[in-house]
């Protein structure tokens, strides 16, 4: 007889009434198997509960062998699925008394559809007596071949189920024909298989945290790896990065693909196989996307491809589906990649040896570890749009050197024309300006006269100006050598030497002590020379005349200045007052050719400094400057 049962009493021989002169005797063998039972549960119970995961496997083979002896069963065992598909199964807990052969050696990795008959009844939690061989159904051949390997007459067998899925059975069998289903018997095989399921998933449940926390630490320690690398080493970082998640999380094949410009297909860029897989072995070089509808607009919008089963593949089409099966792939999971907001590939985990199981937490991770991937490949991106901006621009800088370095060469060229060819005539007509005054002045009138000295006074300001501008373009020429000077000395230097140019004129220098400042001396002392040179010329009308040298504070910036309180000029002119030749007064009141304050503003541009100033008509002028501090 083979039944599917739900937990029933049956009166079994030893629970018949017993006369009048046995009820004490029976009354105190119900009480001692009632205590015994109590104290079987509570020690089973309490090792379960102090049992370490390591120590789960053990504990379930003695907790069934009590069981077994307690019950007078010659065996029992428990045989789990041995994959996912739940095509084979292996004895992985045994116990049998003496005299019988255990059936782990024999029973394990056995192929085909396992319980087809009592599978149902498994799914609804119902246990099932074997009692007769005979009476099983023809569909029932797992059950018969199991039957006939315990050459047991009884057995009774239980799912067992962690975390709502079915992981297997739990059996128990008697080599007695009339082994009695007894409330007692059904509770303890009851409570027992229980235990080992609460046992089975606090294994799997510290496993699978394990695997978490271990696959976690891994793509930490993969991403403090790929951080600071120069772009040289990402390309090979990348590879074994691949290679190690990949032998962790057991897939067979991991490959990272880049988009093309037109997104419709991706490269290989980096890849790994592991193991000897059944199927294509080589990984896919190019991935036709537009050919993968709908994996295509799902990694369009960065959203996770999960094949967890390839006979069922559900999110794939007809493509897909082809794809699949001609690579061979089992289980597939694909994470995209982003660079800058915009999908820029995806790495693809496939298994094709077996079909393997990805949690929601073990997919996120995929994801993160996506995006660790992503961002190594966008900061080598940018380091080699870096060297390649920065070698075009070293070409352009190479190029604009050359350039400018043929101009000066032509600049100097120009220089020496001046200094020599047009200088010259110019005194040549001052010299015989001055033979024709000194020689024929006694036949030419004073109109005469007047001219040929008009003439010679403008052939010497021509030369002056002259002069003034191979100065400027000197000074542009000159190379900038960072010193500690002392601006203060090369005032008073300067104001020295004015004074005794011209000793009648009374005028007090107010110059502020230790003005250091960094710069070239030879440039600074043109600078200082032009400014002092400035303020003694335009307090010139003044019988009495102060100039100021000193240093104030401006937003924060240390601002030099040389003020003086001459006839000032307009002050919608200071923007002019720089340029070469602009000039604010007229040259019959004040001499000069218009490049001091151009060459000043040169000196201070060349020294990453500037240069402005404020006036009003008659009341002076302040010229402001600052200086960078060098290198």
């Amino acid at each position: 007889m083979a039944d599917r049962v739900a937990v029933s009493r049956e009166t079994s021989v030893e629970e018949c009434p017993a006369d009048d002169d046995g009820s004490t005797n029976a009354t105190v063998a119900t009480l001692r198997q009632e205590l015994e039972f109590e104290t079987l549960l509570a020690k089973l119970s309490t090792n379960f509960i102090r049992l370490s995961s390591e120590e789960i496997d053990e504990g379930i083979r003695e907790a069934i062998e009590a069981v077994a002896e307690f019950t007078g069963l010659d065996a029992a065992l428990v045989a789990l699925f041995a994959d996912e598909r739940r095509t084979s199964w292996s004895v992985t807990h045994e116990w049998c008394s003496d005299g019988l052969e255990p059936l782990a050696g024999r029973l394990v990795n056995m192929k085909g559809a396992p319980f087809a008959w009592s599978y149902q009844a498994f799914l609804r939690g119902e246990a099932i007596l074997l009692t007769d061989l005979d009476s099983l159904p023809h569909n029932a051949a797992a059950e018969r071949a199991l039957y006939e390997e315990l050459q047991q007459p009884w057995a009774l067998l239980l799912p067992v189920t962690v975390q709502d899925d079915l992981v297997g059975f739990a059996c128990f069998a008697s080599s007695r024909r009339g082994q009695q289903w007894s409330e007692d018997f059904a509770a303890l095989t009851r409570l027992v298989t229980e235990m080992v399921v609460s046992a089975l998933e606090r294994k799997r449940n510290e496993e699978e945290l394990r695997y978490r926390n271990e696959f976690d630490r891994l793509v930490a320690t993969l991403s403090m790896r790929l951080i600071n690398l120069p772009a040289s080493e990402i390309d090979g970082a990348i590879d074994g990065a691949v290679q190690e998640i990949a032998e962790f999380t057991g897939v067979d094949r991991c490959g990272v693909y880049l988009l093309e410009d037109s997104a419709e297909k991706a490269k290989l860029a980096h890849g790994c196989r592991i193991g000897d897989a059944s199927g294509n072995l080589e990984l896919l070089v190019e991935v036709p996307l537009a050919d993968l509808p709908q994996w295509h607009e799902r990694l369009s919008t960065s959203e996770v491809v999960h094949v967890p089963d390839s006979d069922r593949p559900n999110g794939a089409g007809p493509a897909e589906a082809a794809l699949l099966s001609r690579r061979g792939i089992k289980t597939l999971v694909t994470a995209p990649m982003s660079l800058g907001g915009s999908p820029a590939g995806f790495i693809t985990f496939a298994s094709i040896r077996r079909k393997k199981k990805w949690t929601e937490e073990s997919i996120a991770l995929l994801r993160v570890f996506a995006g660790i991937i992503a961002n190594a490949l966008a900061r080598k991106r940018a380091e080699e749009e870096r060297h390649e901006f920065t070698g075009k621009l070293e070409r352009r800088v190479r190029q604009r050197t050359a350039q400018l370095e043929a101009a000066n060469k032509e600049l100097e060229a120009f220089s020496y024309s001046v200094s020599h060819d047009l200088r010259t005539p110019l005194r040549g007509i001052e010299g015989f300006g001055k033979i024709l005054l000194d020689e024929h002045g006694d036949t030419l009138n004073d109109d005469g006269k007047d001219l040929v000295e008009r003439m010679r006074r403008a052939s010497r300001r021509l030369d002056e100006l002259i002069g003034a501008l191979l100065a400027l373009s000197r000074i542009t020429r000159t190379e900038i050598r960072w010193e500690n000077v002392n601006l203060s000395e090369i005032a008073r230097e300067v104001a020295a030497s004015l004074q005794c140019s011209e000793p009648e004129r009374k005028v007090t220098f107010d110059i502020a002590p230790d003005l250091i400042v960094r710069g070239t001396p030879v440039l600074l002392q043109v600078l200082v020379e032009n400014l002092i040179g400035n303020a003694w010329k335009f307090t010139s009308k003044h019988e009495t005349a102060r100039v100021e040298v000193g240093k104030t504070r401006i937003e924060d910036e240390d601002v030099l200045f040389i003020r003086d309180d001459g006839v000032g000029f307009e002050p919608d002119c200071a923007s002019q007052l720089f340029r070469a030749f602009r000039r604010l007064h007229r040259a019959d009141e004040f001499d000069g050719h218009g490049i001091g304050l151009a060459t000043v503003k040169r000196i201070a541009d060349l020294h990453r400094g500037k240069v402005w100033a404020e006036s009003k008509v008659k009341e002076g002028a302040t010229v402001y400057f600052t200086l960078g501090s060098g290198s």
